[in-house]
C-alpha cells in the first residue's frame, strides 16, 4: 500500500533545506515527507524512482522550488491526509500516472508557474487542478538525464516575475533545477 516508509529522502518531522540533489532509482519513493514536516526542496531532480516522485503525508507541508520531478513509474507528487504541497517554478513532466495526485479530501496543492505536462494518465487526480498562473506545456528538454532546457523552451523566462526568483544571470526565472538564484550548479 501507500505507508511503506522510505526512500531515497526520508523526512520525518523536520525543516531541512534540500538543494542541488539528484534523487533517482529509489523503491518506492524519491521522497517522503511525513508527520508535521516542512522541507524546503530548492532546484533538485526527483526523477525515474520505482513509485512516486514525492510521497507527502500527515499534516505536512514541504516547499518545492524550480525542481524537475519526472518519468517516475507512478505519481510525480502524491498527496495524503491534511498535507499541503507548495510548488512553484517547477516541472512535473512525463510521470507513468499523474503529475500530481490527491489520495484525500483534506490533500492539497498550492502550485504557481509550474509546468504540468505529459504524465501518462493526466496532469491532475483527487480534486487537484492548476492554478491561473501554471501551463501545461511540452517543457522541450536538452535531454532526460540532466532534464536542461533547450533554446527557446516555453519554460524559459516563465517563472515566477517577482525579482527574489531571478535567475542566477539577473533574467526572469526559468523553470526547472537550473533556474532562480541557486540554478547554478
Amino acid at each position: 500500500g501507500d505507508s511503506w516508509p522510505g526512500g531515497g529522502i526520508y523526512i520525518y518531522g523536520a525543516n531541512p533545506t534540500i538543494k542541488h540533489c539528484v534523487v533517482t532509482g529509489n523503491l518506492p519513493y524519491g521522497i517522503t515527507v511525513t508527520d508535521s514536516a516542512s522541507p524546503v526542496i530548492e532546484n533538485t531532480l526527483v526523477v525515474a524512482n520505482i513509485y512516486r516522485g514525492f510521497y507527502v503525508s500527515n499534516n505536512s507541508s514541504p516547499e518545492i522550488i524550480n525542481s524537475v520531478i519526472a518519468g517516475n513509474v507512478h505519481d510525480g507528487v502524491g498527496i495524503f491526509t491534511t498535507s499541503t504541497v507548495y510548488l512553484t517554478n517547477s516541472i512535473v513532466y512525463n510521470n507513468g500516472d499523474y503529475g500530481i495526485s490527491y489520495n484525500s479530501s483534506s490533500a492539497s496543492a498550492v502550485s504557481s508557474y509550474s509546468d504540468v505536462y505529459g504524465n501518462t494518465l493526466g496532469s491532475y487526480y483527487g480534486g487537484a487542478s492548476a492554478s491561473g498562473t501554471d501551463f501545461s506545456s511540452d517543457p522541450s528538454f536538452v535531454d532526460t538525464v540532466n532534464y536542461e532546457l533547450s533554446s527557446g523552451a516555453t519554460c524559459i523566462d516563465a517563472g515566477d516575475s517577482s525579482s527574489s526568483y531571478n535567475d542566477v544571470d539577473g533574467s526572469r526565472n526559468d523553470l526547472g533545477a537550473y533556474g532562480g538564484p541557486f540554478g547554478s550548479w
